[in-house]
């Protein structure tokens, strides 16, 4: 990597990368396990909607749709679901997504490698490359908003 040469990386992303970067970033951030809270609470209640129905002598459809109902839109948001479906439709709407992606980035001489475990070298490469790829549109806009609001 010294000596001036042109550094070439090519990437094309592929669906299941996006889906898995999203459940990192869900996993990460505790949205996930909200979203199973929610999920245990809504199948909760519609089971205690069941046996209240049920008690009360209800009508037999009212008994049965209801709680399932709760019960489908509580294992919905236990299995978060409602996320990952769309994600799945941006991609099918924008398929750009799923474009190569090609970074070339001019010089590495001020790099040094001294082995491939080498964190400085792997440091200078990624901030050199976060430097040199442009924000995609659509985080470009959140980050912008982040700011104003802030």
């Amino acid at each position: 990597m010294s000596g001036g040469r042109e550094l070439t990386l090519a990437w094309t992303p592929t669906q299941q990368e996006y889906v898995r970067a999203l459940k990192l970033w869900r996993d990460a951030s505790g949205q996930r396990q909200r979203s199973r809270n929610r999920g245990l609470t809504v199948v909760a209640a519609g089971l205690v909607l069941f046996v209240f129905v049920a008690a009360s002598g209800g009508t037999r459809a009212v008994a049965v749709a209801a709680p399932l109902v709760l019960v489908v839109v509580g294992f919905v948001w236990f299995r978060d679901l409602v996320p990952y479906w769309g994600l799945r439709r941006a991609i099918r709407k924008a398929p750009a997504l799923l474009a190569p992606v090609t970074l070339v980035m001019p010089s590495l001489s001020t790099v040094t490698v001294t082995g491939a475990s080498s964190t400085g070298v792997w440091d200078a490469v990624t901030s050199r490359a976060r430097r040199s790829v442009p924000l995609h549109p659509r985080l470009a806009q959140l980050e912008a908003t982040k700011t104003q609001s802030a």
